[in-house]
């Protein structure tokens, strides 16, 4: 699937350019082709020889070349390049199916595309794409990853809502915390006593004020992690 979509980008543009006739990609191509390499997050392994084919096939889609990227990473920059080379304004969409085209690389590959994202002032403090940042984090459970993440939308003055706190619940458990989540919701319930135990002895460092109310899903989440 992913071959076939980068065969189209592909022809897409040379066909433009022989004809003169506007099959230029747009918003919604590009869009389209992150969403593919995002599906591939879980069924194409990084180390996989199809990247090296691909790279092989399509070399204008693998820049980064110096880079320690993976394969994926330097699709998905290249991708994004392009968009912005051609002038097409990148949104909401382009910058989620980037996410989790790269989340389960960690960190570092999270943080690379929210740095994208953040400088642009449309999207700087949406809400619903650092939520994605942290539930790819959460994933893998990395916990000091979400911590992160969290900080700089406190920077940012960008409110967290009750999908966050899902998120760094999920996140808890799947980073081995499971023991710190009744301090952490009694901490969210506004028990000042565990905000400071969630501090001081589970060693999260979390602006617990920032939170959103919890609902009763919050309860069934940590039940279930």
């Amino acid at each position: 699937r992913l071959e076939t979509a980068l065969e189209l980008l592909a022809f897409m543009n040379e066909d433009e350019a022989n004809s003169g006739c506007s099959t230029k990609p747009d918003r919604v191509t590009y869009n389209a082709i992150l969403t593919v390499i995002a599906s591939t997050a879980q069924t194409v392994s990084v180390s996989s020889p199809v990247w090296n084919q691909l790279e092989e096939k399509y070399p204008r889609l693998f820049a980064y070349g110096l880079t320690s990227w993976t394969m994926r990473e330097r699709l998905v920059h290249t991708i994004l390049d392009q968009m912005e080379d051609l002038n097409i304004q990148q949104d909401e969409q382009s910058f989620r199916q980037a996410l989790l085209a790269v989340g389960s690389q960690g960190l570092v590959a999270v943080v690379q595309v929210v740095g994208r994202f953040t400088k642009d002032g449309r999207l700087a403090t949406n809400t619903s794409l650092l939520n994605t940042a942290i539930s790819v984090l959460a994933d893998g459970g990395d916990l000091g990853g979400i911590q992160l993440i969290l900080e700089r939308m406190n920077k940012m003055n960008c409110p967290l809502n009750v999908q966050t706190t899902s998120h760094v619940i999920r996140g808890m458990g799947n980073s081995g915390k499971t023991s710190s989540l009744p301090v952490f919701l009694l901490a969210v319930n506004g028990n000042e006593d565990a905000a400071r135990h969630i501090f001081e002895f589970h060693n999260l460092q979390f602006n617990i004020n920032l939170f959103a109310p919890l609902g009763a899903e919050h309860y069934s989440e940590a039940i279930a992690v």
